[in-house]
């Protein structure tokens, strides 16, 4: 088993401390990870269901990780929206037995539902342009 050893250097990896070793002595000024810099993936998200032109359902069985990030992504991008999801089950999220996807919807200001929509999303009236 490996011993944990602390890092001598600030480096994330060998590479970037043998490469920051090269170009020290050849710059006036180096600086190492002084700053960030956000970005934006471009992509699009095939919504399941749009209803009475006013609202949108999701299906999901799994909720992964990554599916959890599209959807605060897309919420972010359209904040207007109003995106609901129907789960096959309430599964854990993580290794917290306590937190769940009707939580996850929740704490996301997602309305959500447990394999079958509620009546109340069905008889809304279409929407009047």
């Amino acid at each position: 088993m490996r011993a944990n050893r602390k890092k001598a250097h600030p480096f994330r990896s060998m590479l970037e401390k043998q490469t920051h070793a090269q170009i020290v002595n050849e710059v006036a000024l180096v600086e190492y990870e002084t700053e960030k810099l956000d970005y934006i993936l471009e992509k699009f998200y095939l919504i399941d269901f749009k209803i009475n032109g006013d609202y949108y359902i999701e299906v999901k069985g799994r909720l992964t990780q990554q599916d959890r990030a599209k959807y605060l992504a897309v919420k972010k991008a359209h904040p207007d929206i109003d995106l609901r999801f129907v789960f096959g089950a309430n599964n854990k999220i993580g290794v917290n037995p306590n937190f769940r996807y009707l939580d996850w919807a929740k704490k996301h200001g997602f309305q959500a539902v447990i394999k079958k929509v509620p009546r109340e999303w069905l008889t809304k009236k279409l929407k009047q342009k």
